[in-house]
């Protein structure tokens, strides 16, 4: 029976692996460059000493698996029997490179020598570069390579992703996490997806669509009242995380934190239990472990017919990354289907070995149609010359995964980490298929330009690319099969996050709601709806939080609801930690179901979770924990912005406040002329909103000014600004400021629009209040310096007032429940309102 890793997605130590060796590898890669001879500048001796060492790499990956003549340390044995038969300093330009043409053509390239039994794997990595062919004097020592070696004789290599995580044992996926850390990730917008974003993305999307499409040929075993969902009742705790199970504390976990955990839990385990889910879109909103559920339906199936139609729709499933990079979101899709391909055809072996007891030899004739390739593409791919692991892992590559990338090197190195991915699956040299034999649909080339469907005769190949018209990539030319049957079941990935103003020099994007939005990632989100199956497809994507609520991206939020039955959106800080290394950016994990066309539109339903803060210990758990709540309504009076809730309790409270004002709001007590009763807040927001009455300190180069990033608004009478001060630096207004934000920028629209009754604003109780906070949060003001002079006449040197408001939250919580009174607010919102975040903006705050 096929095993899951208990694990419910990959686990992060395998990152912090990478790290270290990277931290390593910069040390070693500066030492070969200083010892590189004959290269002509230090730039390209820089970029040929990184290619080096992804070959050696390669190399140790690809001997660690026996297939360098079966020897596990080969290449030092081979480094002296270089210096024995040869002498000194001859390993290089004698041995190693005609190794590497060796290994690409399956030709040895000197009589003088063997390099023993090797297998022809023709990784394009190995082919000659260019400056070792311009350049006879190019020369490293031997000593620098015993020194390489013996670095990387320090880690265990592994090609086998599938596994579970071993310490100091390296998989391929630090190939393209050394590629994506060397390029310029501010330059192309792109950045290293950790293996948990990309398994989870990946299993939410591929599995819902491989569950409809089977359901739709088999409704019987598994539509909504197939017995199938007997299995969440009968075994609940197997489909729910391990995180919410266990009722040890999870790291940094607080008291409050793990009663709700354990409510959670409990809650799950009633649904489950009683049968309360019984559909796929419960499965993702739950958190449920959707692959083990259908490892287990497999399993368990003792109809042919069932085995025969699920073989058939995970064949002919089609998986597209459209900005693959070097193959993340590919590479989570071979861990996500290799399990369902095996458990599958084992279970037709034991139907097999009975069959003819059971059905007669018709039933066995069906049998052996199946297993034997009789229907594609099993005929391309399961036979004898492949051992059946290897079979799957060239079905999986040669018909379910598709990618397109824009960079050479990046699609390159996404290519080769497919190719290790099914050497993986292989233990015998002679075994080894060439790279070329296997049907890789990865391309070079712009997503974002070209024809989707053909609509006319396609240009010749030669005509010249220009400014606003790049080389063009047709999707029906590049992937016709796709197209033929409608287009891609599953789209999924890491979009570039660049403003279309960094583009727009090198090439033109058209015919894009983009344009208005200003970045390349809302282009390729409306690319994917449109490559996607018409009304049938599955789309999952990490962006900027900025799709949630920005006002640029209005129109392309209401094309997504428009054009999805159900749509999910988990979000995320960058305070404490942050998901993306070296990206300051708030992100978001979209997935979406496509509405099906054929059907009377729908409204959609929109999920979301609340802005997550973690600190480091718990990232582990960071993506089983999430928690989606379904939004009930969104504001009609401004727009359309994708709300972020911890519960439905939020969306409730706050719809109650603007029930309770009628339509009033701060806006609707501002006036329009400058006055002496105003109000200063900040726009960069953290943890606090912050507001005063009165200017900030503030000196710019010996000059006292207006603080900027902030913003004035006046009234007409103290009490009103006094009232709106002391309700903008509230626990409620931040509430309302995590729910409706990005969650930095505290826009003039947020401020205006908060429900406020002339009730409150007229409150001379909450005034009185408010001039001790304005004392309270001048009192523990500290005067801070900035210099950002770099060096002499540059930069700036800065003096502020900063504003400690966690000093100031006994008193802002009187403030609150003052609030909570005229509101009429349950105890429960205003302890959920008190509480809100708090282990962040009080109890941790600063802590890394």
């Amino acid at each position: 029976m096929t095993e899951l890793s208990s694990m419910h997605y990959p686990s992060s130590s395998s990152e912090q692996l990478n790290k270290r060796f990277y931290h390593q590898f910069k040390s070693e890669h500066a030492y070969a460059v200083r010892q590189l001879r004959g290269a002509p500048d230090e730039a390209e001796g820089h970029t040929y000493i990184t290619t080096l060492l992804l070959r050696l790499m390669v190399l140790f990956f690809l001997q660690a698996q026996g297939f360098l003549d079966h020897d596990q340390r080969y290449l030092l044995h081979y480094l002296q029997l270089a210096q024995q038969r040869s002498g000194s300093d001859c390993f290089f330009r004698e041995y190693l490179l005609p190794l590497f043409t060796t290994l690409y053509t399956g030709q040895p390239t000197t009589a003088h020598h063997s390099s023993g039994h090797l297998p022809r794997v023709e990784i394009p990595l190995f082919l000659p570069e260019a400056l070792e062919l311009r350049s006879p004097h190019l020369k490293l020592s031997d000593a620098t390579f015993f020194r390489l070696f013996t670095f990387l004789h320090t880690y265990q290599w592994k090609l086998d992703d599938q596994s579970e995580p071993e310490n100091n044992a390296l998989r391929p996926s630090i190939l393209a996490f050394i590629f994506e850390h060397h390029c310029d990730q501010k330059l192309t917008g792109t950045y290293y997806t950790q293996d948990d974003i990309a398994f989870y993305i990946t299993s939410n999307t591929i599995l819902p669509r491989l569950f409809t499409l089977v359901a739709e040929d088999q409704p019987e075993d598994l539509g909504e009242q197939a017995p199938c969902w007997q299995l969440l009742s009968e075994q609940p705790d197997r489909y729910i995380p391990m995180a919410i199970q266990t009722t040890s504390y999870l790291p940094e976990e607080t008291e409050r934190e793990y009663a709700y955990r354990q409510q959670r839990y409990r809650a799950l385990l009633s649904k489950l239990r009683t049968g309360s889910i019984h559909d796929i879109v419960d499965l993702t909103t739950n958190g449920l472990d959707l692959q083990r559920f259908l490892i287990d339906i497999l399993s368990r199936s003792q109809k042919l017919t069932f085995l025969q139609a699920f073989l058939r729709r995970l064949q002919r499933l089609t998986v597209l990354d459209p900005t693959c990079g070097s193959g993340a979101f590919l590479l989570a899709a071979t861990r996500l289907l290799y399990p369902l391909y095996t458990c599958c055809l084992e279970q037709i072996d034991l139907l097999a070995s009975t069959s003819q007891v059971l059905c007669g030899d018709d039933t066995s004739q069906q049998f052996a149609e199946v297993t034997s390739g009789t229907e594609a593409p099993q005929a391309a791919t399961v036979g004898c010359v492949l051992p059946r692991p290897a079979a799957i892992m060239r079905t999986i590559l040669s018909f379910n995964l598709y990618g397109v990338e824009l960079l050479p090197a990046a699609s390159e190195i996404c290519r080769l980490r497919l190719y290790l991915a099914l050497l993986a699956s292989i233990s015998q040299i002679e075994n080894v298929p060439p790279m070329s034999a296997l049907r890789l649909h990865i391309r070079t080339g712009n997503a974002l330009v070209g024809e989707i469907r053909r609509t006319g005769p396609i240009p010749p190949q030669g005509s010249a690319p220009t400014l606003h018209h790049p080389p063009a990539f047709h999707w029906h030319f590049e992937f016709p099969q796709v197209f033929s049957r409608g287009g891609f079941d599953v789209i999924i990935g890491n979009p570039p996050y660049l403003e279309h103003s960094k583009i727009r020099h090198e090439y033109a994007v058209h015919g894009y709601e983009e344009t208005s939005c200003g970045n390349i990632y809302a282009a390729v989100i409306e690319r994917s709806l449109a490559l996607c199956k018409p009304g049938q497809g599955r789309l999952g994507f990490i962006v900027p939080i900025s799709l949630c609520g920005a006002q640029r991206f209005v129109a392309l939020r209401q094309s997504l609801l428009s054009i999805s039955t159900t749509l999910w959106l988990a979000n995320f800080e960058i305070f404490p930690c942050r998901l993306f290394e070296g990206a300051f950016q708030r992100l978001s994990i979209l997935l979406l179901h496509v509405q099906n066309s054929s059907r009377v539109a729908s409204v959609s339903t929109l999920y979301v979770t609340r802005i997550h803060r973690w600190y480091s210990a718990e990232r582990p758990y960071l993506l089983a924990l999430l928690m989606y709540t379904s939004v009930p309504s969104m504001p009609t009076d401004w727009p359309l912005v994708f709300p972020k809730l911890a519960a439905t309790q939020q969306a409730h409270l706050l719809n109650q406040l603007r029930q309770q004002t009628r339509g009033m709001d701060i806006g609707k007590s501002i006036t329009e002329r400058p006055s002496d009763h105003f109000i200063y807040y900040q726009e960069a927001t953290n943890y606090w909103t912050k507001a005063v009455c009165h200017i900030p300190f503030y000196k710019k180069n010996g000059v006292v000014m207006i603080p900027p990033h902030g913003r004035l608004l006046y009234f007409a009478r103290r009490n009103t600004a006094l009232n709106v001060m002391a309700v903008l630096n509230s626990s409620l207004f931040y509430v309302w400021f995590a729910t409706y934000s990005d969650g930095f920028h505290l826009s003039d629209t947020l401020v205006k629009h908060f429900p406020l009754s002339q009730e409150v604003l007229e409150s001379t109780e909450l005034a009185e209040m408010a001039e001790q906070l304005e004392a309270e949060i001048l009192r523990n003001a500290r005067l801070s310096t900035r210099n950002t002079r770099r060096k002499q006449g540059t930069g700036h040197q800065i003096e502020l007032a900063e504003y400690y408001m966690r000093f100031s939250k006994p008193l802002l919580d009187e403030i609150d429940r003052l609030l909570a009174r005229h509101f009429q607010l349950t105890p429960e919102n205003l302890d959920f309102i008190l509480h809100y975040d708090e282990k962040h903006r009080i109890a941790r705050q600063g802590k890394r």
